[in-house]
C-alpha cells in the first residue's frame, strides 16, 4: 500500500530535558493524531476499519545497558535511543488492540527519512537539537539488539514487565557462527520481519494477542519432535509478561530456508504458461476442452486428467500432488503425539453443534455484510450477490447437515491459515511456514482443534483463487471463453492432483473419515467455510476481487 505524508510541514512536538519524556502521557497526547494517522496506514495494524477511540502506551521496553550505547548529554546518534512501545487501543463498539511499536530517534543532522518510518518530529529545548521520532523496524539495529537478548538470554526492561527468551535445541546450530547481515522484509505483511545472516529469519508480532502464539507453540512442537524437512525450524522466541494481564507471545526466530519465493506467485508464473501452452494446441486439444464435463475436484480426484489436459499442465501436476504429499506429511508430525495440547481426539457432539454455531453465525454475518454494500458493487457482481443471497437458506442447511452426522474423523491441530502464500518454492520442493493461524481470529480459537481438512480446503480454495486471478491480472486485455474453460480445467485437476495425493499419504494415520461419503461431507463444509470467510475479507478490504470467494460459494452449493 503506498504510503501517504502525513503532512508537509508537521510542528514538532518539544521536549525538555530527555527524548524518552515523548512517552510520558502528557506528550504522547501531542502525537497520537499523527500516530493514529500512521497506523491506519499499515497493513498489519488490525483497525483500520474501527473507530478508534482513545491510544495509551500501556508499556516501554528498553535493551539492557550491555546491548546499547550509553545515552550523552548531546544529541544522539542514530538508533541509539531505541524502544518498544506496547500500545492498547481502545474502540468504539469492539474489544480493544494491544500492538508493539519498535521506535527509535534519529537526529535531523542525520539525513531525511522516508515518510513510511517518520512518525513525528521533535525538538529538545535544552539544547536545541531536532530529531525524529521513527518506526525502527527497518533499521538493522533493531534487529540486531533483539536478536542480542535471544542468544545472549538476557532482558528487556519494561514497568512491572519482563521478557521471557526461549531457545530451542536447534539454537546453537543455526546461530553459531551468525553474519551480522541484516535483510529487513520490504513487503507488506500482517508482522515486520528481517532475515539476519541469511540462516535465521526474526519475526516480530505488531499484534500482542493474549497467550502463545500457534507460530511458536507448533513450530517448537515440530523442531522438537519430528524431523520435517518442508519445515522451518524453531531457533528461538519472546515472550511479552506484562505486569497485569496474560502473556503474549512478541516474536520467533526461524531457520530461514532459500527460496525462490511463495507459492503463490510461482503459480501465478506457472497460470501464464500454462495458457501460452494451451493457446498453441492443435484444434483436436480445443474440442477436448470444449467437450470437458465441469466437475468439482473432488468429484474427479480418484481419476486421471484427460491426456490433453495432463500435457498443458505439464511438471505442474508432479508439483502440486508433492504439495499434497508434504501436506499429509506436516499432519502425521501433528497427530504423533501424545502430548494433551496436540494428541488427535474424537469429534464430539459438542464440536459439531459448536462447528455449526459458528459457522452458521460467520455466514449470516457475511451476507448482511453484502446485503449492506449491495449498491456499492459493480452489476455483475451485484448479480452475484443478489443470487447468493437467495441461496442463504440452502447455505445454512449444508452446516446443519454436517451438525448432524456422526463423524468418524479425528480432530487435531493444523495450520490454520493454509494457502499459497503460506508455502515457500524451493528448487525442487516446497516448504510450509506462518503456523499463526488466521490473524483476525483469537488465539483461544486458532489453537483449537480441528479436522485437519481445513487446511486441505484451505489449500483448495487457493487454487481456485490462483485461477481466478489469474483471469483477472490482464486487464488490458479481454480473456476468452476458452481461456476461461482452460483455468477451470486447470484448477480442477490441479486441486484433484493435490487432494488424490494428500489422502495416499495421510491414509497411513488414523484421523481421516473411514468412508467417502463422510469425508465428501467434511471437505465441502470445509470449503464453504473459508469460501464465507474469504467473502468477509474481500467486502472489506478488496471489493474488486469480491466475485472470486462469490463464485467460488455458488459453485459449491451446486448452482
Amino acid at each position: 500500500m503506498a504510503t501517504t505524508p502525513m503532512s508537509d510541514s508537521p510542528a514538532p512536538v518539544d521536549v525538555v530535558q530527555d527524548w524518552t519524556e515523548l512517552f510520558a502521557e502528557h506528550r504522547f497526547h501531542d502525537w497520537q493524531p499523527r500516530l493514529i494517522t500512521y497506523l491506519q496506514q499499515q497493513r498489519w495494524f488490525p483497525g483500520k476499519a474501527r473507530a478508534i477511540r482513545e491510544l495509551q502506551i500501556e508499556d516501554v521496553l528498553e535493551p539492557a545497558d550491555t546491548l546499547r550505547g550509553a545515552e550523552t548529554d548531546g544529541a544522539p546518534e542514530p538508533d541509539e535511543l531505541l524502544r518498544l512501545l506496547v500500545i492498547r487501543i481502545e474502540y468504539a463498539g469492539s474489544p480493544p488492540d494491544r500492538i508493539l511499536l519498535p521506535v527509535a530517534i534519529k537526529p535531523s543532522s542525520a539525513g531525511v527519512l522516508s515518510d513510511a518510518d517518520a512518525l513525528v518530529p521533535v525538538r529538545r529545548q535544552r539544547d536545541g537539537s531536532d530529531a525524529m521520532l521513527y518506526d525502527a523496524t527497518r533499521t538493522p539495529a533493531l534487529w540486531q539488539q533483539l536478536f542480542a537478548v535471544v542468544s545472549r538470554q538476557c532482558s528487556l526492561t519494561g514497568t512491572g514487565s519482563r521478557i521471557e527468551v526461549t531457545q530451542t535445541r536447534a539454537f546453537q546450530e543455526l546461530a553459531s557462527d551468525l553474519s551480522p547481515d541484516v535483510n529487513v522484509h520490504a513487503g507488506e505483511q500482517s508482522n515486520s520481519s528481517a532475515v539476519l545472516g541469511g540462516r535465521l529469519i526474526f519475526k516480530l508480532f505488531r499484534q500482542l494477542s493474549e497467550g502463545e502464539n500457534p507460530d511458536l507453540e507448533i513450530g517448537r512442537f515440530l523442531t522438537e519432535s519430528a524431523d520435517l524437512t518442508c519445515v522451518a525450524r524453531v531457533a528461538g522466541a519472546l515472550t511479552y509478561i506484562p505486569a497485569q494481564g496474560t502473556a503474549a507471545t512478541l516474536a520467533v526466530v526461524h531457520q530461514f530456508m532459500p527460496h525462490r519465493g511463495d507459492a503463490w506467485n510461482e503459480v501465478l508464473r506457472e497460470l501464464q504458461q500454462f495458457l501460452a501452452r494451451a493457446a498453441a494446441s492443435d484444434a483436436d486439444s480445443l474440442l477436448d476442452v470444449r467437450a470437458a464435463e465441469p466437475a468439482s475436484p473432488l468429484a474427479v480426484y480418484q481419476q486421471s486428467p484427460p491426456a490433453t489436459v495432463r500435457a498443458v499442465i505439464g511438471p505442474f501436476y508432479d508439483s502440486v500432488r508433492r504439495l499434497g504429499t508434504r501436506t499429509a506429511e506436516l499432519h502425521l508430525a501433528l497427530a504423533g503425539s501424545t502430548e494433551k495440547d496436540f494428541q488427535p481426539e474424537p469429534i464430539s457432539a459438542a464440536d459439531r453443534h459448536g462447528w455449526y454455531t459458528a459457522q452458521a453465525t460467520e455466514a449470516r454475518a457475511a451476507l448482511q455484510t453484502l446485503r449492506e454494500q449491495l449498491p456499492q458493487f459493480d452489476p455483475d457482481t451485484a448479480k452475484l450477490v443478489q443470487r447468493l443471497l437467495s441461496l442463504e437458506a440452502r447455505l445454512i442447511e449444508r452446516y446443519a447437515d454436517l451438525s448432524r452426522r456422526s463423524l468418524t474423523a479425528l480432530k487435531l491441530r493444523c495450520h490454520g491459515d493454509y494457502h499459497l502464500g503460506q508455502v515457500l518454492a524451493t528448487d525442487q520442493d516446497f516448504v510450509i511456514v506462518d503456523f499463526e493461524g488466521e490473524p483476525a481470529r483469537p488465539i483461544h480459537e486458532r489453537r483449537q482443534k480441528r479436522s485437519p481438512l481445513v487446511d486441505v480446503a484451505g489449500m483448495i480454495r487457493s487454487l481456485h483463487y490462483a485461477a481466478q486471478a489469474r483471469s483477472r491480472m490482464d486487464s488490458d486485455v479481454s480473456m476468452s471463453d476458452l481461456q476461461r474453460q482452460w483455468l477451470a480445467l486447470w484448477y480442477r485437476w490441479c486441486a484433484a492432483a493435490f487432494l488424490s495425493s494428500y489422502l495416499e499419504t495421510a491414509r497411513r494415520g488414523n484421523f481421516l473419515p473411514a468412508s467417502q461419503d463422510e469425508l465428501t461431507a467434511l471437505l465441502e463444509a470445509q470449503l464453504l467455510q473459508k469460501a464465507v470467510y474469504e467473502l468477509m475479507y474481500e467486502a472489506n478490504n478488496r471489493p474488486g476481487w469480491l466475485s472470486i470467494p462469490l463464485v467460488g460459494v455458488l459453485e459449491l452449493l451446486d448452482v
